[in-house]
């Protein structure tokens, strides 16, 4: 008795634009899921280098628009105490003139002068973000702040 086998040539051309047809949509949700047209070497071996370097520079921007975020905190922090101790320092004005008048307890008006002075003090040592300080001249406390990338060498 022989084995035979009947193929149906119908069957086997659907079936085989089937599998054409996920592979496609398999592809094609991979760029939906990802975001990517070009998600890995196999997608286009020539543009994922310079896909990938495009990708590290996105990245790279976004640390820099982080660290200039901060920048930016840390110098709004200091410019709010500098206000502040400049009219705390427009109120000293004020006692010095007080204090030349001569009917005046110039004791008293010295104590406000040193309130005044301690308080001037006192903001500025609280005048610090993320540990750092611009009003009080700590240079182991120095702004740093990344505002560029330099690209050495081109992708790919």
């Amino acid at each position: 008795m022989g084995f035979s086998v009947n193929t149906n040539s119908g069957a086997l051309a659907a079936l085989s634009t089937l599998n054409q047809t996920n592979r496609s949509l398999e592809k094609t949700q991979e760029r939906i899921n990802t975001g990517f047209k070009v998600n890995g070497a196999r997608d286009n071996a020539s543009t994922f280098p310079i896909a990938q370097g495009m990708r590290g520079d996105v990245a790279g921007l976004k640390a820099v628009q982080d660290s200039i975020s901060l920048g930016s905190s840390t110098v709004g922090v200091a410019l709010s105490a500098a206000s502040q101790i400049s009219d705390k320092l427009n109120q000293m004005k004020q006692k010095v003139l007080d204090g030349q008048a001569s009917n005046v307890d110039r004791a008293k008006i010295q104590a406000d002068i040193d309130s005044l002075g301690t308080q001037i003090t006192d903001l500025a040592n609280a005048a610090q973000f993320n540990g750092v300080n611009l009003l009080t001249n700590d240079a182991a406390a120095a702004l740093q702040v990344t505002s560029s990338l330099n690209r050495t060498a081109a992708s790919g």
